[in-house]
């Protein structure tokens, strides 16, 4: 027992000195802009690779924008502009899958509300693929959520309210974002379904959690699919 005890206090002391032995990088700036840049969103690739998206807000609209390191964030490639929307582009969120694929989404209010658009690249953010338009509702729908299973199919998640209330929709891509499933509803609340967030883990297992009001105060929901 007492060498247990000498063997467990031996671990903790030298995962302490390996956690305390790690450091901070000084700051970075990665935005001199005129406007406004708001909602980054960050992943890191299976490599070397970071990779950031953010909105860019003037009076009139807001854009998509992302940026790219190849070593770990020691150093910053350009800016790359990823939508021309003549509304807004808000709340973008990104995601690396195991090969070279870069996965954005985000809402935007071209179309008079509020829709969820998606975007790609297959090879870790050089170049872009066209604008993909993932949902025509005739309500509101915001707040989409990424993720990238170790198969490379790619799954999202947002909030809707066309119901009446806000609900909560999933949507999938196997084929790497190249084509996407129907919406599936999964959420069929009294109040209000929000901010949802969605992880894949090693299995190909997707897990979701959002707040929900239906008990009077907003409580924390989670919901898989195996």
């Amino acid at each position: 027992m007492k060498k247990a005890l000498i063997y467990g206090m031996i671990f903790s002391m030298a995962a302490s000195i390996q956690i305390a032995a790690q450091s901070w990088s000084s700051l970075t700036r990665l935005t001199w802009n005129a406007e406004n840049s708001y909602q980054p969103a960050i992943a890191a690739d299976s490599g070397s690779g970071i990779h950031i998206a953010w909105k860019n807000s003037t009076s009139t609209s807001s854009d998509i924008f992302y940026k790219r390191s190849t070593d770990s964030g020691s150093t910053w490639l350009g800016l790359t502009r990823l939508t021309w929307s003549s509304g807004n582009s808000d709340e973008p969120a990104v995601a690396s899958d195991s090969g070279s694929g870069i996965h954005v989404a985000w809402y935007d209010d071209t179309w008079g509300d509020n829709e969820i658009l998606y975007k790609r690249s297959t090879n870790s953010g050089v170049t872009w693929m066209g604008l993909a338009r993932l949902t025509w509702n005739s309500g509101e729908s915001y707040s989409p959520a990424i993720t990238a299973d170790s198969s490379n199919n790619i799954h999202i998640i947002w909030y809707d309210d066309t119901m009446g209330n806000y609900e909560i929709f999933f949507k999938s891509s196997t084929n790497s974002g190249a084509a996407w499933s129907t919406p599936t509803r999964l959420t069929w609340n009294l109040g209000s379904s929000r901010t949802p967030s969605i992880a894949a883990d090693p299995g190909n297992n997707t897990h979701v959690v959002w707040s929900d009001n239906s008990m009077g105060s907003y409580e924390i929901f989670y919901k898989n699919r195996k």
